[in-house]
């Protein structure tokens, strides 16, 4: 099967304004172990509507999961982020976190989102707040996990990919992602990246945002 790497990067001056530090003291949080529970691993199959997946994962994920959420939803949150994003048309494949996620506020799935602007300011909000919806280049290195499920940031980049971090190891310094595969990839679906490997996505124009409520809350 051919896997589409379709995340398209998008900036808004903007999202600074929702930056993590604004609502945590993230230099003054120590590293710890946390893992947020997603009960479904919906697969994008050859579509290039992974930030819909990503969004939707991170929508059912705990904290307070959002209900009756399935691979359709995923889709419609794809092709409304297409109309909301800064690109001309929907002739093209793909959309940019910032679309996905303000299509699923549009839909109700988030009531407010933030964001992350380097690793450190990832793992606080994953730690002490819940997932976070990466959008980054995909390397060669991560399309093949280790016997551990463990993916490197190394190779060629091959395009970009959205995908929700639902945890952090403290012992390991890995975090752990859901991804929009199917089991079959990685641990029945997970794959884990260290820090040091998502720090180098994270300064190669990455998209992180953090659902910071949802109904429920």
């Amino acid at each position: 099967m051919k896997r589409l790497l379709t995340w398209r990067a998008r900036f808004d001056e903007k999202s600074l304004n929702y930056r993590i530090n604004k609502m945590l003291p993230v230099s003054e949080l120590p590293r710890k172990s946390m893992r947020w529970s997603c009960p479904v691993y919906f697969d994008q199959f050859e579509e290039p509507s992974c930030t819909g997946f990503a969004t939707i994962h991170a929508a059912i994920a705990e904290p307070f999961p959002v209900q009756g959420l399935t691979p359709t939803h995923a889709r419609y949150l794809y092709q409304r982020a297409k109309e909301l994003d800064q690109w001309p048309g929907e002739d093209y494949d793909g959309s940019s976190v910032l679309g996905a996620v303000a299509a699923a506020k549009e839909f109700g799935y988030f009531l407010k989102y933030g964001w992350c602007f380097n690793e450190k300011e990832v793992n606080a909000a994953v730690c002490y707040h819940g997932p976070v919806i990466m959008g980054t280049n995909w390397t060669e290195g991560m399309m093949e996990p280790d016997a551990h499920g463990i993916i490197r940031s190394t190779g060629k980049t091959l395009g970009g990919h959205a995908y929700p971090i639902m945890g952090y190891d403290r012992k390991a310094d890995l975090y752990r992602i859901h991804n929009s595969w199917g089991i079959s990839f990685g641990i029945m679906g997970d794959v884990f990246i260290h820090a040091e490997d998502l720090a180098n996505l994270m300064s190669d124009g990455a998209e992180a945002c953090f659902p910071m409520l949802k109904p429920g809350a």
